[in-house]
């Protein structure tokens, strides 16, 4: 399993509660992680958490919506998968769907 720095459990448990979701492959889980308008320096700090359980760098999309004739622009990012995030993919899923786990308050003080 890949090196991973002791606040990148709390950091799982935040963007889980927010953007990121959690995809079970045919044994384990892998983490995906998307922003809108966010902070292109954020994000590539927020990534450097994840680097080592990545196989690709971070990936920029843009948009245009027809109707407002504006540009959004979205990062994204996928993990390869991993028992460590199956971990956490069986605390947050129920048949599939996202949850928020009964020991929430244990996890927040992660």
């Amino acid at each position: 399993m890949p090196k991973y720095n002791s606040s990148l459990e709390g950091i799982i448990v935040g963007i889980i509660l927010g953007d990121a979701w959690l995809e079970k492959q045919k044994v384990n889980a892998r983490l995906r992680f998307e922003q809108s308008n966010v902070r292109e320096e954020f994000f590539l700090y927020l990534f450097e958490f994840f680097v080592s359980f990545c196989k690709n760098s971070p990936k920029l999309r843009e948009r245009l919506d027809s109707r407002t004739n504006k540009i959004y622009k979205t990062w994204h990012f996928t993990t390869l998968s991993s028992p460590f995030f199956t971990h956490y993919y069986n605390l947050f899923y129920n048949h599939g769907k996202k949850i928020v786990p009964a020991n929430i308050i244990d996890l927040m003080s992660l």
